[in-house]
């Protein structure tokens, strides 16, 4: 059932009543906002935070946080970072001429806004070990949690931009974080959209656990509430199992201790709390989970009383036409810790917490996140270019971007020509490295072989005798292109060479998948395409994939001039 921007509302109000979750009173409002050259306002995010305290009497006096506007390359919007605190039926109103006209205005004039929808309020808990996403942008988030109420940009033509280029999201995220504490890269989702935050004050909750595992949970009310029953639940959760549960109904006080002791045999805690208010059906505390200290190391390290302290590793670095340069590394004593406490008793730790795989390696090697060739396996360039393919069809629909310094057109041909969809974005980028032939500025780091599975590339010596061996390399590649590139049907591709001190040399390999939105999935391939399957390495999915693909994008971007391009096939 579709959540209506008059049931958002209406929730917001029933939350608002004096003692259910606080005592609000008015709000601060925080708006990042973008500004067109025809003095169009756009709103970027917007947060809106219940907060006790009137409001100034009047109008909302607007306070500019930026003394200039932000500006990124390439982008039609400069913005501005803006805060005003305004009252909460100033809010109610704005909130329902929005319901009847569309129109968000919390400003002298109405803000730009996407095709923004009212979501399913949530709760949003403190951070503890593991950070949450949403406690960069929300103010305070410290104590028992706060619910958040969104009205949320589901087209995001505004944010297009930011969200397929995250290096301009960054950008435009440090120097927001500058004037006030978000980091909205970190809720690139959220761009566009209108969050009201309402902030848990009502109650302040105190957690013990005890050497047998038990909890205890203690609960103070608002000087200003009424205290009334809650139900409170501890579940820990691990490894897709439910280790531990407790529930009851903590009364009014006086409170006994055995009425807030919660059963859950778990010594160092573990477990996530959630305190629930049955009268009126209101989410008051969420928990993240929570562990306690039970054993501590400590070391004692101690200097020699003749004051020579410890004893140095002395040596020396070569230096080319001069005196070798000295060095000396200061030798450290590692002293076996010395406890304090006892561990709590985990039959199965560190067992599984240090299981040695996430997935098995059958698993893994399905899905090509972890695959060995050469030695000591059966699987050979067939087999290694095979799973290339099957990497292109599965992940490639938006593209694929292969980058290895000793790319060449026979290279391109037998990986990214086999990707199966019409018309994806498909780029190369070479160094044009080879054994035979390279320019002087490059070193060979070995780990590729000249031209496809240790063939020699042809022209080698007539490149090293060319004024730059990079034309005659660039006309050999598109001369076998010309060639064997076929009908081209729904071939939309880009061969790039970095050469004569453009960009930065690079050593590694990978292929890259650019995905919705700015993301993006990265394999490193261990080594180069011509040599896939005849020696030793290894093809692994890597971690942030994005992170890759804007390195990538760092050194294309450099290479766009006509003559760093090799061979193009569509637009």
């Amino acid at each position: 059932m579709k959540w209506t921007t008059e049931q958002l509302l209406e929730e917001l109000k029933r939350l608002l009543k004096p003692g259910l979750i606080g005592f609000f009173e008015s709000f601060e409002v925080t708006e990042i906002i973008g500004f067109q050259k025809d003095g169009t306002a756009t709103n970027f995010f917007s947060l809106i935070v219940a907060e006790p305290g009137l409001p100034p009497e009047g109008l909302a006096k607007l306070e500019c946080l930026t003394q200039e506007r932000i500006e990124l390359k390439g982008s039609e919007y400069k913005f501005g970072v803006f805060r005003f605190r305004v009252s909460i039926q100033f809010l109610v109103d704005v909130l329902e001429r929005f319901a009847k006209t569309g129109e968000w205005e919390t400003g002298p004039k109405p803000l730009k806004v996407g095709k923004l929808q009212a979501v399913v309020p949530q709760f949003v808990h403190a951070d503890f070990n593991d950070p949450h996403p949403w406690n960069g942008v929300l103010k305070n988030n410290f104590y028992e949690g706060s619910y958040i109420l969104e009205l949320f940009d589901t087209n995001k033509d505004a944010a297009r931009f930011l969200l397929r280029d995250s290096r301009q999201l960054t950008e435009l995220s440090q120097k927001v974080r500058s004037v006030v504490l978000m980091d909205i890269d970190g809720l690139s989702d959220r761009l566009g959209n209108i969050a009201i935050q309402l902030p848990v004050t009502v109650i302040s909750t105190g957690v013990r656990g005890s050497p047998v595992g038990d909890q205890s949970i203690r609960v103070a009310w608002h000087e200003k509430a009424t205290p009334r029953p809650l139900r409170v639940s501890c579940e820990i959760y691990g490894d897709s199992t439910v280790d531990a549960f407790d529930s009851k109904t903590i009364g009014v006080p006086p409170v006994k201790p055995e009425d807030s002791t919660f059963k859950l045999r778990s010594p160092g805690g573990g477990a996530r709390t959630y305190i629930w208010d049955d009268e009126n059906q209101v989410l008051l505390s969420a928990s993240p989970v929570q562990t306690f200290l039970l054993m501590a190391g400590i070391s004692m390290h101690a200097t020699s009383i003749d004051g020579l302290g410890d004893p140095k590793r002395e040596f020396s670095i070569p230096v080319k036409g001069a005196a070798p340069r000295p060095e000396e590394v200061e030798l450290k004593r590692v002293d076996k810790p010395h406890f304090v406490g006892s561990p709590p008793e985990r039959p199965r730790e560190p067992w599984r917490s240090e299981r040695i795989f996430k997935l098995s390696s059958r698993q893994l090697q399905e899905r090509k996140e972890f695959v060995q060739y050469g030695q000591f396996t059966e699987r050979g360039r067939k087999e290694a270019l095979a799973d290339v393919h099957w990497l292109l069809e599965k992940h490639g629909a938006l593209g694929a971007w292969l980058w290895d310094p000793f790319l060449n057109a026979e290279d391109v041909l037998q990986t990214l020509f086999f990707s199966p969809h019409k018309d994806a974005d498909l780029r190369a980028l070479s160094n044009g490295k080879t054994l035979e032939s390279r320019d002087d500025d490059e070193e060979d780091d070995g780990g590729g072989q000249s031209g496809s599975a240790g063939t020699p590339s042809p022209g080698g010596a007539q490149a090293a005798t060319a004024i730059d061996g990079s034309i005659v390399w660039k006309k050999e590649q598109r001369e076998v292109l010309d060639v064997h590139c076929g009908n081209r049907m729904g071939l939309k591709l880009d061969f790039r060479l970095r050469r004569k001190g453009a960009g930065w040399k690079f050593h590694d390999r990978f292929l890259i998948f650019p995905q919705e939105n700015g993301r993006a999935l990265a394999w490193s391939l261990g080594t180069s395409v011509n040599s896939l399957g005849t020696s030793h390495h290894i093809l692994q999915k890597v971690s942030n994939g994005e992170l890759v693909q804007n390195a990538f994008l760092g050194l294309w971007d450099r290479l766009e001039p006509e003559h760093y391009k090799v061979w193009k096939a569509g637009k």
